[in-house]
């Protein structure tokens, strides 16, 4: 438990620090590429000489770690043209309702328990995302909108993420591997958006380095925490994605109220009380 609290805690962050730059006007493509390299810098400074255990077998997980990280970084940039053609809204319900995918994977790759309850949380949670994320005045536009193809890409990238992510995790990653893992799979993001830096020809600049850094610790540890969360908790895969991102839509909402004064509408409010609802059914029953 105390593995997920920090896994919702450090994803919750983000979600600020994000909100924080875009007031500031920071360059998020920038600022993403530093953060990767960020968390490659992490995972060797806070694993030492753990970050290579011997013995173990990397090439069983390489390639998954590889495809993840390109993923994340593709993910992050397919997320800003999608806030560019389609709206925040749109984007927002897309990358957050991903996690039906890895539930619903994890029923046929595991062997997850299926039980009524924890089908009604799914669908409590996929309710839940959608009813949080509008904003009142954009709420015509998100049922009303047609151009899907952007969001339904966010939709598949980042619930491929997620099951492979847990692929990983169940079947090649033992504890000590955690911290390498994560750097091996932000090292691939870390490049593969150094690319589309050097594309664009923008000149780096210093607070974009500095919010990048600032991004980049609580990126890492929300990765290396849900990994232990999935490894420690005794919970199932199907149980440990939903509460995960139904406590950062949740915790999200109540600071972007508190420090940010944003209002929440009734449909955010019972979407709110929608998640945690879902939380208890996937948990507890």
């Amino acid at each position: 438990m105390p593995a997920l609290l920090l896994s919702v805690f450090c994803s919750t962050l983000l979600f600020v620090l994000f909100k924080i730059y875009g007031n500031h006007r920071v360059n998020t493509l920038q600022a993403i590429v530093v953060n990767y390299f960020t968390c490659v810098f992490m995972g060797i400074a806070t694993a030492g000489a753990n970050l290579l255990p011997a013995g173990v077998n990397y090439t069983s997980w390489l390639l998954i770690a590889l495809a993840l990280g390109a993923i994340f970084m593709l993910g992050f940039q397919l997320i800003a043209y999608t806030i560019q053609q389609n709206g925040i809204t749109v984007a927002t319900v897309a990358a957050k309702t991903t996690l039906v995918l890895p539930v619903t994977a994890a029923f046929f790759l595991y062997a997850d328990t299926f039980t009524l309850p924890k089908l009604l949380g799914i669908l409590l949670a996929v309710a839940a995302v959608v009813l949080t994320s509008v904003k009142q005045n954009e709420q015509a536009k998100l049922l009303q909108h047609r151009e899907l193809i952007l969001p339904l890409g966010v939709f598949i990238l980042g619930g491929i993420g997620e099951i492979l992510l847990n692929y990983a995790q169940k079947r090649y990653l033992s504890d000590d591997q955690h911290h390498l893992f994560t750097t091996v799979t932000f090292g691939t993001a870390g490049v593969v958006g150094l690319i589309f830096v050097i594309y664009q020809r923008k000149t780096l600049q210093a607070k974009n380095v500095l919010a990048g850094i600032l991004l980049g610790i609580p990126n890492y540890f929300s990765i290396y925490f849900l990994l232990r969360a999935l490894s420690t908790t005794g919970w199932q895969s199907s149980v440990v994605f939903p509460v995960n991102n139904m406590s950062i839509v949740a915790l999200s909402g109540l600071l972007a109220l508190v420090l940010f004064k944003e209002t929440l509408s009734h449909l955010n409010l019972l979407g709110i009380g929608m998640a945690f609802c879902a939380i208890l059914l996937m948990t507890f029953f």
